[in-house]
């Protein structure tokens, strides 16, 4: 479905200011995904009908969320979460989406759930910052956002929470499951994924100048790293350098850096972080090897965000 038809459907369920609303958290969608390397039309599509049963009667949306038996425990909770579900089952029926993953991005996109995709985090973090969203704390996640999309959704669940708290409101049971399992994968106060370590890898070697920066994704394809990073320098002195701040940004954020190979030869460099597999040539020696030829049924991976401008 192109995005001017579902905008034409979505609008007509909306008043003016949700379909601005609507408007802004599909370009913020649509800016994560690219960030973030998921499903752009998927994103794109789940963020334009997100809201697509907010304005739905309450007795519909009871009546709905009984017979087809969606949690019961959503009717002892704010009727604002109930637009989540029934809009994902209304979307199927009534617009005809039937992917599972663009309906589950709405489905959980007021409560969250343990184990979130990254389609889902998307549209959750697009709801909670698009551009004419103004509250406290908004900002904050806003900045996350384009740096550890985990650590935002851990303050945004973090704020939601704490607002619900102080309006002594009761909160449903999954967005305190959502919080603990983010909570459990924090470390030193950052949850540090595969593409996290991706990225302090390319802005590391970025800073030291390194030249055609390459991600591989992986996936699929091999078992040693769910991620290959080719680049190269100009002379060994430099070589060396970006493969010490590499090991260097990785450590501070507490990566494990596994291995580090051919540091003296300065020729090729492997530097292991686990999901990630860098290799940091000598402009000849990566020539010669041609890595991207050999791994290339690997899709490559977008970067462009993570390097200077």
């Amino acid at each position: 479905m192109k995005r001017e038809e579902a905008l034409a459907i979505v609008r007509k369920q909306l008043k003016e200011q949700r379909y601005v609303h609507t408007v802004g958290v599909m370009e913020t969608a649509i800016e994560l995904a690219k960030l973030y390397g998921a499903d752009v039309q998927k994103a794109e599509l789940a963020a334009i009908f997100h809201d697509y049963a907010k304005f739905r009667t309450k007795e519909e949306m009871k009546r709905i969320i009984v017979e087809q038996q969606m949690p019961q425990d959503l009717l002892a909770y704010s009727p604002e979460l109930w637009h989540a579900p029934v809009g994902a089952y209304l979307v199927q029926t009534e617009v005809g989406i039937q992917d599972e993953e663009i309906l589950q991005a709405i489905r959980y996109h007021t409560s969250g759930r343990p184990n979130m995709t990254l389609l889902e985090k998307i549209v959750y973090i697009a709801d909670y910052i698009e551009p004419n969203r103004s509250f406290p704390g908004v900002d904050e996640v806003r900045a996350l956002a384009r740096e550890h999309l985990d650590q935002a959704l851990f303050r945004a669940l973090q704020n939601t929470i704490q607002f619900l708290m102080d309006k002594r409101e009761p909160i449903y049971p999954d967005t305190f499951h959502t919080y603990n399992d983010i909570a459990k994968k924090i470390k030193g106060g950052f949850i540090v994924t595969e593409r996290d370590i991706l990225r302090i890898a390319v802005k590391a070697a970025d800073e030291k100048k390194a030249e055609n920066i390459v991600a591989l994704n992986m996936k699929g394809i091999s078992l040693v790293a769910d991620y290959f990073m080719i680049c190269h320098g100009n002379s060994d002195k430099q070589v060396q350098a970006i493969a010490r701040e590499i090991k260097e940004k990785a450590e501070e954020h507490d990566v494990v850096v596994k291995r580090v190979e051919g540091f003296d030869e300065a020729r090729w460099i492997l530097v292991d972080l686990g999901d990630v597999v860098v290799h940091v040539f000598h402009k000849e020696d990566r020539e010669y090897y041609n890595l991207e030829r050999l791994w290339g049924d690997a899709p490559l991976e977008q970067i462009e965000s993570d390097l200077r401008a």
